[in-house]
């Protein structure tokens, strides 16, 4: 082959394809952890994002801290906030401490913050799934 005989314009045109593919690829892998939350990040390196707010009651269960559920213990879908973290909701303040099932994470748009309660399950349930303000503080 002769340097003469390369199609320089050829060989763009597969590689800017295959990059194409790579993007698109990586997207797809992606789509379901895309949101329409809007990130803020503050001065004191917390963040405000905007979440579904649920609560649990006593399951008899150990949370993934290897505690047994109490007040202030909340858990979240993201995984990717670590265990320990502080984060307010409503002016109260929960420390993340256990996990929500993977399908939480899979099948709602927003992130997941469950906040353990001892109030009765018609009172939670009346609570409902409201969207509302999370500030993080990692």
């Amino acid at each position: 082959m002769r340097y003469e005989d390369i199609n320089i314009d050829k060989i763009i045109k597969i590689l800017l394809a295959m990059l194409l593919v790579v993007i698109i690829a990586f997207a797809y892998a992606n789509f379901k952890n895309l949101t329409n939350e809007m990130v803020i990040v503050r001065e004191d390196n917390s963040e405000e994002i905007e979440a579904r707010i649920t609560k649990y009651g006593w399951t008899g269960n150990k949370m993934s801290n290897n505690e047994y559920p109490h007040i202030g213990a909340i858990a979240t879908s993201d995984r990717s906030i670590e265990l320990g973290t502080r984060v307010i909701i409503d002016g109260k303040e929960y420390i993340v401490k256990d996990r929500t099932a993977l399908w939480v994470y899979e099948d709602f748009a927003h992130k997941t913050f469950d906040i353990y309660s001892e109030e009765t399950e018609e009172e939670m349930l009346e609570f409902g799934a409201p969207i509302m303000k999370v500030k993080i503080h990692q």
